[in-house]
């Protein structure tokens, strides 16, 4: 069995626990597609975050992992469409946040081009497109940064809590570029094997695994940070039709 194959199983299978788990309980099927959506799109992120950092810094052994992480950055545009779904209930019900379907939409749109062009000048041997990624890597990422927070806090936090966290911004980047490391170093032993990349030396991996738990530390650190520092106690009540449900906390401002 291919690659490509086993993933198409694997796709076709997820749809299928989807519509069961629709059919069962919307409610909860539509706060689970939106942690699964934004893990896999923080992934994405997390690769052109790592892609960019490789080409502004003189981090050479990053270099071996250009085209993993160049791939994991188109995962971006491919998982766009997914916000459909998270996006038409909010601008379907009355008193829900316009502003943030437009502030996700734009954040992706940016997001999705970035990757793309990232794309075309990593997999190119050409001199020309690898000064043209230097040139970008810096202002890319701040792009990067800004557009992955903006997701992340308007789309990740407040999934069924009733509090927010100056850090939740930052919790989300580092864990999806935590992710976006652990899936490149996977795929470049995967593709190694297949004969698809050459062989990397064992000094790529032991630095990626440095870093690894590097980013494993930070992430626990700011998880940790959220338990005592939250930003407000507040209830971010909204309609029941919305994925963002309130939580019957005393003192809600929905009456809950």
């Amino acid at each position: 069995m291919t690659a490509r194959t086993t993933a198409a199983a694997v796709a076709l299978l997820g749809v299928v626990v989807l519509a069961v788990g629709i059919a069962l309980d919307p409610a909860r099927s539509a706060r689970a597609w939106q942690w699964c959506w934004l893990w896999a799109t923080g992934v994405g992120m997390g690769g052109l975050t790592l892609l960019f950092v490789s080409h502004a810094a003189p981090v050479g052994w990053l270099a071996g992992l250009r085209r993993p992480l160049a791939g994991l950055g188109v995962a971006v545009p491919l998982l766009a469409p997914g916000f459909l779904a998270l996006a038409v209930p909010d601008l379907w019900t009355p008193g829900a946040g316009v502003g943030r379907v437009v502030r996700g939409a734009a954040a992706l749109v940016v997001g999705s081009a970035l990757a793309l062009a990232a794309r075309a000048w990593a997999t190119r041997d050409d001199p020309g497109a690898v000064r043209r990624l230097q040139r970008w890597s810096g202002p890319g990422l701040a792009v990067v940064a800004v557009c992955w927070t903006t997701l992340a806090v308007d789309w990740g936090m407040g999934v069924g809590v009733a509090w927010t966290s100056h850090a939740e911004g930052v919790r989300w980047f580092a864990q999806g570029t935590l992710g976006a490391l652990a899936v490149a170093v996977l795929v470049a032993l995967g593709s190694e094997r297949t004969g698809r990349l050459p062989r990397l030396p064992v000094d790529v991996y032991h630095a990626a695994g440095r870093l690894l738990l590097g980013f494993v530390m930070l992430w626990a650190y700011l998880v940790f940070c959220e338990l005592f520092v939250p930003g407000s106690p507040t209830c971010r009540a909204t309609p029941p039709t919305s994925t963002r449900a309130c939580t019957g906390r005393a003192g809600c401002p929905c009456g809950g």
